[in-house]
């Protein structure tokens, strides 16, 4: 037979998509995650460690360590453990609200109540979505972001009021086909696209400062954090100068490492 064990820091599960109808007023936060505990009964025979951390991996003794000391045997290792955001090479961004935490709904639909309460009042506002790092997962959402907020915005009656602007360090982060769909969606909606701007620091939070010597003051700053392989992993040696684990691109086998194999956003395929 074969013994299959999940392991997962959290008790839930989540579409990062769906996070951005919950701050614009859409959908009820609690609608964004699912409990995992109940999901049980459809794999039987699979056992589940919720809420559990992962603390290190000795790939070479075949263990994963976790946060309590326990140590997991394995004759084939799955890693599925996602990115984190790090933005410690971007000096203040972290000090920025960053898009991909859900912890981040609530600050989101405060800034917005924010920025609508000012523009009614007469102040001009402005909006940055700022791109740390290429490549990061799920590349349209900082654009959705954008929209979503110029969606809410115009129901608010203050759109005229904010720039909403979008940045990135590279000419285009999605696929070139997607351009000229982006490109007539930017001038629709009147969001400031500004490609190959990269942000090198932002100071108290608000005034974004870029590697070309250019600055933008903001009311607030929505970052994509660099990102890069949980620090368990990192400690294994395996990520590229990136931070990503190099798989190898019909097997997702990790390169050098038999047994151990890695899908989804924390693969680095060439």
């Amino acid at each position: 037979g074969v013994d299959v064990t999940v392991v997962d820091a959290k008790s839930y599960f989540t579409i990062g998509g769906t996070w951005q109808y919950a701050w614009a007023g859409r959908v009820d936060t609690e609608k964004t995650t699912w409990d995992l505990s109940k999901c049980g009964a459809q794999f039987p025979g699979v056992s589940m460690l919720l809420d559990t951390d992962v603390a290190s991996l000795d790939m070479e003794g075949k263990k994963v360590v976790l946060g309590d000391g326990t140590a997991l045997g394995y004759d084939h290792l799955v890693l599925s453990p996602g990115v984190v955001g790090d933005p410690s090479s971007v000096p203040g961004m972290a000090d920025t609200l960053d898009m991909y935490s859900h912890d981040s709904i609530e600050r989101q639909r405060s800034d917005v109540h924010d920025i609508v309460a000012k523009a009614r009042a007469g102040e001009t506002q402005t909006l940055l979505v700022a791109i740390g790092a290429v490549p990061y997962k799920c590349p349209v959402a900082p654009f959705e972001a954008a929209f979503i907020a110029d969606d809410v915005l115009r129901r608010a009656g203050v759109r005229d009021k904010v720039d909403i602007v979008v940045t990135a360090p590279v000419a285009w982060p999605l696929p070139d086909p997607a351009r000229a769909v982006f490109t007539r969606l930017f001038e629709e909606k009147n969001v400031r696209f500004i490609p190959e701007k990269a942000i090198a620091s932002v100071e108290d939070g608000a005034v974004a400062k870029f590697a070309d010597g250019d600055s933008m003051t903001c009311s607030k700053i929505w970052s994509v954090y660099p990102q890069r392989a949980p620090d368990f992993v990192k400690a294994t040696r395996t990520c590229n100068t990136r931070g990503f684990v190099p798989v190898d691109i019909a097997t997702n086998g990790v390169e050098g490492k038999d047994g151990v194999y890695c899908v989804g956003d924390c693969c680095g395929i060439a």
